[in-house]
């Protein structure tokens, strides 16, 4: 493996990371600002300890973590965010032979001496960077918003955010794994993508 693949791979596709990772730091703006104000949280946390049985069953888990500020990001922006990354590793595991082979990037790859298994190896790995990429630009942002709001600036552990962000990481390359290897198999976008998605859901 030469990473020459990998590298093009890194530099055609770093645009779609970007994007996720701004699409990451729009959402802690806009989950930061609204859980700064007091009144709100107060509403979500009266309805958290009286519906103890309901937020069981919807996977909220303990009342008393989630009215915390780090157990309020944890669901308003984890929790969220864990489906758009495994979506995007979705997307880029579809990417990795069937969209190249429709649009004919694949054959003028393999035309070069590279093997099949060297291109999904390489593109494979580039990709599982640029979740990562994302994910770190998501995080930074996140980090910025809960310095810039008072509620969470003395009472978000950072160490546990970081850790939070890192553990959205194993679950999306898992997705990207498998995706890509579906992909390799039945060679169609659509069905690829299908139980790409449906194991995510």
């Amino acid at each position: 493996m030469n990473g020459v693949i990998f590298r093009e791979t890194l530099r055609r596709s770093w645009r779609s990371a970007a994007l996720l990772g701004v699409t990451m730091m729009v959402m802690a703006l806009y989950i930061t600002a609204v859980l700064n104000d007091s009144r709100i949280v107060e509403t979500f946390s009266q309805l958290a300890t009286g519906l103890p049985f309901l937020l069981n069953t919807l996977g909220g888990g303990d009342a008393a973590f989630l009215v915390t500020p780090m157990g309020l990001i944890n669901y308003g922006y984890y929790s969220w965010l864990i489906l758009a990354v495994c979506g995007y590793a979705v997307y880029l595991g579809v990417c990795v032979t069937i969209s190249e082979e429709e649009r004919g990037i694949l054959d003028v790859l393999l035309s070069a001496p590279v093997t099949r298994t060297q291109v999904v190896i390489e593109k494979t790995l580039a990709f599982a960077v640029l979740i990562a990429l994302g994910v770190l630009i998501g995080h930074i942002g996140l980090v910025s918003m809960t310095v810039i709001f008072d509620s969470f600036r003395d009472t978000v552990d950072q160490g546990r955010l970081l850790q939070s962000s890192l553990n959205m990481l194993p679950s999306a390359w898992f997705t990207l794994v498998l995706t890509a290897a579906l992909s390799t198999i039945v060679r169609r976008r659509n069905v690829a993508a299908t139980l790409g998605g449906a194991i995510v859901a």
